[in-house]
């Protein structure tokens, strides 16, 4: 055999290109024979599609990537293979390669390209690069946002400052890895460095410090930075930037933004940080314990969000003025962390959307917390149920800080006439807009690539989890990736709230901008949600996200309105279609329901005594099979996901839940124990 072996396909980064031929290799460079061709993926060495190779690649994708790393660049390979060896005949600088050039294609190559560089040192299957609560707050951030997240998270920002100051290790340099990652415009965190950073948690030292200073530390913040901070915010809605010039202006934007990364949001996130350590150590006492932790941190004082929420209803009922729920929330967006997001206060149409979307919402009747009997298990309990309130606040505070910091943006990209463009610098950039010559070139040819790469992105598809094997089969000529398939039983996430599992209607929303079609009781089934999404939350009959955890925003809302939530559920968008009957189990599990059954049906026509926790009523059994049953009854509607027993002639009685209400009166049934020889059937 011989061939050639491209170590970059010169249609595609994510993959090598082997052409071979029996023979001599004059007979492929000629054309007289036609070449079998084969994909392999760059990072996995793997066949990616078609038929199997007629001898093992492997050694040669090996050798191709020696020959890549010697030269530094992708290699154009001419191989013979004889004698079970591959000869290498000649090896050269690849010239074209599809990211190279300004076309959206070339941009999209050059991203997936950048992509397996970040993930050149992770096994090819490893998901390394991970979407998590950071994702929830920036889905697609601007390069500004970005930038302004990626300092709050790098040495000496406020993560780094809040950690050391509570005693709790932060392992983070100048030199680090960068902890946020960017795929096509979508933002994930890097698994390996976030371990890396803090790698075993609160010391027993710090534990103990932090178990003491709860209430010292919410004092302080309650009596002493909030009303600093409120009155910082008042100075701040009285300046009058028109009264500055640019350069003062880009002065005060680098002040502020420095001020906010290394001081004020330090802060913050130290109540952050806290309430974080809290609410796991609530969480683990609750366990082991054998108490259930979704159920005992469901009682969760009113927060500012649900305050804000009310407000919206009642503006939405024509209850108050705009006013009232502007003077609340009017700094805030619906992601609040992204500079180009208009605040509520600039958005009257937003408001006003939001607002009618709200106007079902009402005020959470609280239920106070049973006592648990152990007062240290009561005390963690109710310490993580304040500080997640505490989280709330210092967080809304500190968004007034962000509010000013925008605004001066904006007054920049108004003196400088980038407009909106602005918001695809960086900090660091922005700082420089007072220097004529930077922001008349550079700047300029800055704001045109990433313009060029925002277009480019907007419709590649990423999943909550990426591994370099996943960026092989993206398909960039047809955006969307070519996942691995995750099967409906596999479904599995975190509950973070709810009593017991729950059964419904799934309605699968990418955005919150498909919120109309929601329909009451059906099952939220969402990436994750912001502000946006709250509207559904008092109409829903349960959550489920792919992203989050237990302080995460659909974690914190479940709670507040008491609703089942499974939060982190890998492939939830994928695994579950609109209209499916899917259950979400105790354990996390979700699991899609078969409505239709197809096993044998024996006819049937037998009275039953249905059992409900409502009462006793007869019905009629229709058909029964060895998993279903179909079940007629009058006068009285049963619910979808109910719990009943039936019985006959003072049998056993059978468990059973409703799975289909398809025809008024008559109702599907999944019984709970398969039967063995059909008892119905025999009694009919």
């Amino acid at each position: 055999w011989a061939g050639v072996l491209f170590t970059e396909h010169p249609g595609e980064s994510g993959t090598c290109a082997v052409e071979m031929v029996a023979g001599l290799g004059d007979e492929l460079v000629s054309g007289r024979q036609q070449p079998h061709g084969f994909r392999l993926g760059r990072a996995s060495g793997r066949i990616l599609g078609g038929e199997a190779p007629p001898i093992d690649l492997t050694p040669l994708y090996t050798l191709g990537r020696r020959l890549e790393a010697l030269f530094g660049t992708p290699q154009d390979v001419e191989w013979a293979y004889a004698d079970g060896k591959f000869l290498l005949l000649q090896a050269r600088d690849i010239t074209r390669l599809s990211r190279l050039g300004d076309e959206e294609r070339a941009l999209r190559e050059r991203e997936r390209h950048r992509l397996l560089e970040v993930l050149a040192d992770a096994p090819a299957d490893e998901s390394a690069l991970v979407q998590n609560e950071l994702s929830e707050l920036l889905p697609e951030p601007t390069p500004l946002s970005l930038s302004l997240m990626e300092a709050l998270w790098n040495h000496d920002g406020a993560a780094h400052r809040a950690c050391s100051q509570l005693g709790i290790p932060y392992v983070v340099t100048p030199h680090s890895r960068p902890y946020l990652v960017t795929a096509f415009g979508k933002l994930f965190v890097d698994e390996r460095e976030a371990k890396r950073r803090l790698p075993s948690g609160a010391s027993a030292l710090a534990a103990f410090r932090l178990a003491r200073a709860a209430d010292s530390m919410e004092e302080s913040f309650r009596e002493e930075h909030l009303p600093r901070a409120q009155r910082a915010a008042r100075f701040d809605a009285a300046l009058d930037l028109d009264l500055l010039d640019l350069a003062e202006v880009v002065a005060l934007f680098r002040e502020r933004a420095q001020r906010f990364v290394t001081e004020d949001y330090a802060r913050a996130e130290e109540i952050n940080v806290a309430a974080d350590f809290y609410m796991k150590s609530a969480v683990r006492e609750l366990e082991r314990h054998g108490h259930d932790p979704a159920e005992q941190l469901t009682h969760v004082p009113t927060t500012v969000v649900q305050e804000a929420a009310q407000l919206l209803a009642r503006l939405g009922r024509g209850e108050i003025a705009a006013r009232e729920f502007l003077a609340h929330s009017g700094h805030r967006a619906p992601h609040d962390w992204e500079l180009a997001a208009p605040r509520y206060a600039e958005d009257d149409e937003l408001v006003a959307t939001m607002a009618r979307r709200s106007t079902q919402t009402t005020p959470r009747t609280a239920t106070p917390r049973p006592a648990l009997g152990r007062r240290v298990l009561d005390l963690a309990v109710e310490r993580a149920l304040r500080w997640q309130v505490l989280k709330e606040e210092a967080k809304h505070a500190a968004l007034r800080e962000i509010a000013f910091v925008r605004r001066l943006v904006v007054a920049i990209g108004e003196r400088t006439g980038f407009g909106e463009r602005i918001f695809l610098l960086r900090l660091e950039e922005i700082g420089r807009l007072d220097e004529a010559a930077w922001r008349g070139g550079t700047a300029l040819e800055i704001l045109q690539l990433r313009a060029d790469e925002r277009d480019a992105w907007t419709s590649v598809r990423m999943p909550s989890r990426l591994a370099a094997a996943d960026l092989e089969s993206l398909d960039l000529l047809n955006p969307g990736l070519l996942a691995r398939p995750v099967h409906a039983g596999a479904l599995r996430g975190t509950r973070v709230s709810g009593t017991s599992g729950v059964i419904g209607r799934a309605r699968v929303l990418r955005t919150a901008d498909e919120s109309d079609t929601f329909q009451d009781g059906e099952i939220l089934v969402a990436r994750f949600t912001d502000p946006t999404w709250m509207p559904l939350f008092p109409r829903a009959r349960a959550i489920v996200t792919e992203v989050g955890g237990w302080l995460s925003h659909a974690a914190i809302q479940a709670r507040e309105y008491g609703l089942p939530a499974v939060v982190g559920v890998r492939g939830a968008l994928d695994g579950i279609a609109t209209g499916e009957l899917i259950r979400l189990a105790p354990n996390g599990t979700i699991e899609v329901l078969q409505e239709r059954r197809r096993e044998t049906r024996i006819p049937t026509a037998i009275e039953v005594v249905v059992h409900r926790s409502a009462g006793t009523l007869t019905g009629r059994i229709a058909n029964v099979s060895a998993n279903g049953a179909l079940l007629g009854v009058t006068g009285v509607k049963l619910n979808l996901g109910e719990t009943l027993s039936i019985t006959v002639d003072g049998a056993p009685a059978q468990p059973a839940t409703v799975v289909r209400n398809g025809i008024p009166g008559i109702y599907g049934l999944h019984l709970a124990t398969p039967l063995a020889g059909t008892q119905f059937a025999r009694a009919g």
